[in-house]
């Protein structure tokens, strides 16, 4: 397992300028042919913000604050994070399948194929916050130190994913219906992170239940970060946990793609 960590780390590290080139291509790729192109990446997040916004504060909350914070701001700092979260639960999971035409005529270190996902998602994610501060600052909300936290929730997240990617896309390569069976699983984990709601409303023993989401734990972070003021040492316990399965999981990833890497051109 040793091995296969500091493979997929050199790797990375020895081609880091092909993986980002990959990530904008791809990025840019994305809406190629479309008339708007790029600006689906303000539009769409835009459009879901605003169905949630519609139906959970004027239709179910009557457009009530959540404490002296407008609910769409506190929404829009939970949303944020999961739009990104939830590409990569399912973009990564792909990446390998997406790429079989160039994997199998290129030589290309394969376990930079879906850790290139992860930037090139991060992309589309840079671009909704800055929706979300344009909003922010049409409310005339003031921000306060804590929000340079928010970088450090960002860096986890792609922590996190680094082995998500590694270890899903080759599932995904053995059995092509994972990906299927993850549009489920990412409805599940929507429903389960405190995205539409809060920990504080919960009983102390469904909430320390749900915390074993890592994802809540990110959530979390943003709205701390963003809205709160708080830093991540006030809740570091979680942040250890969430830590310790990151590195599980780059781990058991790093393994599984090497292991099985041998096998992807034949498979794909």
């Amino acid at each position: 397992m040793i091995n296969s960590i500091k493979t997929v780390i050199s790797e990375n590290l020895a081609n880091y300028k092909i993986t980002l080139r990959l990530a904008t291509f791809e990025a840019k790729n994305q809406h190629k042919g479309s008339f708007l192109g790029v600006l689906w990446n303000v539009i769409n997040p835009a459009i879901q913000i605003f169905i949630f916004w519609f139906v959970f504060n004027i239709g179910i909350r009557g457009g009530e604050p959540i404490g002296n914070l407008p609910f769409l701001i506190w929404l829009m700092a939970g949303l944020i994070p999961w739009f990104y979260m939830s590409s990569m639960l399912t973009g990564t999971a792909n990446s390998l399948r997406q790429y079989k035409g160039i994997i199998s005529n290129i030589k290309l270190p394969l376990s930079i194929v879906p850790i290139k996902s992860i930037f090139s998602f991060l992309i589309h994610h840079l671009t909704t916050m800055l929706i979300y501060f344009v909003v922010f600052f049409m409310y005339r909300l003031t921000p306060t130190f804590h929000i340079v936290f928010v970088l450090y929730y960002l860096i986890a997240i792609i922590a996190f994913f680094l082995g998500w990617a590694l270890l899903s896309s080759a599932i995904t390569v053995l059995f092509p219906d994972f990906n299927k069976f993850l549009g489920s699983v990412v409805r599940l984990i929507f429903f389960v992170s405190p995205i539409m709601w809060s920990f504080d409303n919960l009983p102390r023993h469904i909430s320390q239940i749900l915390r074993l989401n890592p994802l809540a734990y990110i959530v979390e972070g943003y709205r701390h970060a963003l809205l709160f003021g708080n830093s991540p040492l006030a809740h570091w316990r979680q942040g250890l946990y969430f830590w310790v399965i990151s590195l599980i999981l780059f781990a058991v990833g790093s393994y599984t793609h090497c292991r099985l890497r041998k096998k992807f051109v034949d498979l794909l």
